[in-house]
C-alpha cells in the first residue's frame, strides 16, 4: 500500500536587518531585492497611514527570497503588536495555518497582516487599492 505523505523542504532561516525606532509597535517585513526596488512605494504606504518612518515603525528587510524566518524571532529584536508581511508564503513565515492577504491572524503576541508583493502593488492597480481601504480601516 503507497501512502500520501506530503514532504516540506525546510530552508534555512534568512538573515535579515531593521531600520527605525519601532515606537509605535508596527512592524513592516520585505524581501530585500523588493525593498531595493521598490522602498519607495512602502516609504509612501508608511507616510500615507500618518507614521513617521524614522520612529513610528521598524523595517524588517530579510535577506533571502527562497529562504524563511521565524515572526517570533523578528519580533524579540523589536518587539511589535503589528507585522505587515509584503509577499511571505505561509511556509516562508514558518506558519501553519491559513494565511490569505489582508486577512489578519491573531496570535498572543501580535497580529500578522498578509500583504501583497511590493512588486505585485506596483504592477497591479487593484491589488493596491485593495490594500489602501485595507490599511484606511487598520489606521482610521
Amino acid at each position: 500500500m503507497i501512502e500520501n505523505n506530503t514532504i516540506f523542504q525546510i530552508h534555512e532561516l534568512s538573515k535579515f536587518r531593521s531600520t527605525g525606532e519601532n515606537l509605535r509597535k508596527i512592524g513592516f517585513i520585505v524581501f530585500e531585492e523588493q525593498y531595493k526596488e521598490q522602498s519607495e512605494l512602502l516609504h509612501k504606504i508608511i507616510g500615507a497611514v500618518g507614521l513617521d518612518l524614522e520612529k513610528d515603525v521598524a523595517i524588517f528587510v530579510v535577506e533571502a527570497s527562497s529562504g524563511r524566518i521565524v515572526l517570533n524571532e523578528l519580533n524579540a529584536h523589536s518587539p511589535s503588536e503589528h507585522l505587515f508581511v509584503f509577499g511571505f508564503s505561509k511556509f516562508q513565515v514558518s506558519l501553519q495555518s491559513d494565511y490569505h492577504p489582508l486577512h489578519p491572524l491573531i496570535t498572543e503576541k501580535f497580529v500578522i497582516h498578509p500583504c501583497f508583493s511590493l512588486t505585485e502593488l506596483v504592477t497591479e492597480t487593484d491589488k493596491k487599492k485593495l490594500l489602501w481601504s485595507y490599511l484606511k480601516k487598520i489606521f482610521k
